[in-house]
């Protein structure tokens, strides 16, 4: 039986939904967890699209992924850039196209939107990811991102 996915630009009417599935993204990569602090970080950023995006992934009108994507302004990029900061399946999403999909949705959006460069990041631990992406045409940067918190 063959699992269709939908994908759309999430609203604030899925927050809920959604708080759920990032948490699990948060658990998968033991990332650290600050409920109330990421649900209004993910309502700022619904209600901002200056900042970016976000994707929701569906199955059966259940939400089983998404893809978050941060904007900014890069002159070597010539413009407005995206950075795919989360994109995020449950286990049992993957491995049957969904994320090939998702990612051809965000990319044609993207693209129509006038943005000509996509960013990510992806975890060395995570193979099929890099698969993923290799196969969608991103490459690695000679460049390393560098962090440094400001708190």
């Amino acid at each position: 039986m063959t699992v269709t996915s939908e994908t759309r630009v999430a609203t604030l009417a899925d927050l809920p939904g959604l708080l759920a599935v990032v948490r699990q993204f948060y658990q998968h990569f033991e990332f650290s967890w600050h409920e109330e602090r990421k649900r209004k970080l993910l309502e700022e950023l619904l209600i901002r699209p200056e900042l970016g995006r976000l994707w929701l992934v569906s199955q059966d009108k259940k939400i089983v992924g998404y893809a978050l994507v941060a904007f900014w302004f890069s002159l070597e990029f010539d413009g407005r850039t995206a950075l795919l900061d989360e994109f995020f399946l449950v286990p049992e999403a993957r491995g049957g196209g969904t994320g090939n999909a998702v990612l051809e949705v965000v990319e044609s959006e993207l693209r129509q939107d006038g943005i000509r460069v996509i960013r990510l990041e992806v975890d060395r631990a995570q193979a099929r990811a890099a698969t993923l992406y290799a196969r969608r045409g991103y490459v690695a940067s000679a460049r390393e991102l560098w962090c440094k918190e400001l708190s």
